[in-house]
């Protein structure tokens, strides 16, 4: 599931795996976006927040109208964010299958302790 939002998306994925391998691929994609396809003079920037949990919800209503501690958390991580980075809750990062890239911080957002990705310009040989 997805959806806009007033500043920009959400998404609903099935596990945490998923969801950080989307924002990666948004976030390695970048570049070569605003090279070769954006038309605005400002270079496009994200900021990924990432929580877990179960959110409840009844298929018949849009996504936009889902309203869940989960989702405020995930909301709150994004604007914790730098410019091109993952903001992730530990809880939600523990059962990540692949942590590369993932450093503890000392931010904490609404109770949880935050790790945050670390891009590398040049990949670790």
């Amino acid at each position: 599931k997805s959806t806009w939002t007033p500043d920009g998306v959400m998404s609903c994925f099935a596990n945490v795996d998923h969801a950080v391998n989307a924002a990666k691929a948004i976030i390695e994609g970048l570049d070569t976006f605003n090279k070769e396809i954006k038309t605005l003079r400002k270079d496009f920037k994200v900021r990924c927040g990432i929580n877990t949990g179960y959110v409840y919800f009844d298929e018949s209503r849009p996504p936009e109208e889902l309203s869940d501690r989960i989702i405020d958390i995930a909301g709150h991580l994004q604007k914790n964010a730098t410019p091109n980075t993952i903001c992730i809750a530990k809880p939600a990062i523990e059962p990540l299958t692949n942590r590369t890239n993932f450093i503890p911080t000392k931010k904490v957002v609404d109770g949880y302790e935050v790790y945050i990705s670390e891009r590398r310009k040049t990949p670790r040989e």
